[in-house]
């Protein structure tokens, strides 16, 4: 700032030091409001995508994954020598990867007993992969 001789500050100083704060080349109140409309329709979005309908799994329920299995090679032909078997085995995509389990009602009191819990869901690595 400069400042004359009888003491009066310089006008373009005082119009730098009251200009508002910029953002991208406007007021920053234009930028506050600008993220909080974005924000405000992301938030709602994120609401609308839960409609209310129960999932595959729920409060109660067991998920569990694993190997699907795999297949071994046909018994005709049989493999020429020195392949391994191993080399000709694959997955199972038939197989299940993930099973989700109501446990709800088992029966009794928790004592790590075996249950026989029916199966609500089951994916398979056809359509998930593998999962671990």
């Amino acid at each position: 700032m400069t400042a004359r001789g009888n003491g009066d500050i310089s006008v373009s100083c005082l119009n730098r030091a009251l200009a508002p704060v910029s953002c991208f080349g406007t007021s920053l109140i234009s930028c506050i409001l600008f993220f909080v409309t974005i924000s405000a329709v992301l938030i709602s979005t994120a609401v609308n995508a839960q409609d209310g309908k129960p999932g595959i799994a729920g409060l109660g329920d067991l998920v569990v994954t694993g190997a699907s299995g795999t297949l071994p090679p046909p018994a005709n032909p049989p493999l020429p020598p020195g392949v391994n078997i191993l080399d000709e085995t694959f997955i199972n995509p038939n197989g299940a990867v993930l099973k989700v389990f109501d446990v709800r009602n088992p029966g009794g009191p928790p004592q790590a007993q075996l249950l026989n819990a029916p199966t609500k869901f089951q994916a398979f690595a056809r359509d998930i992969g593998p999962v671990s």
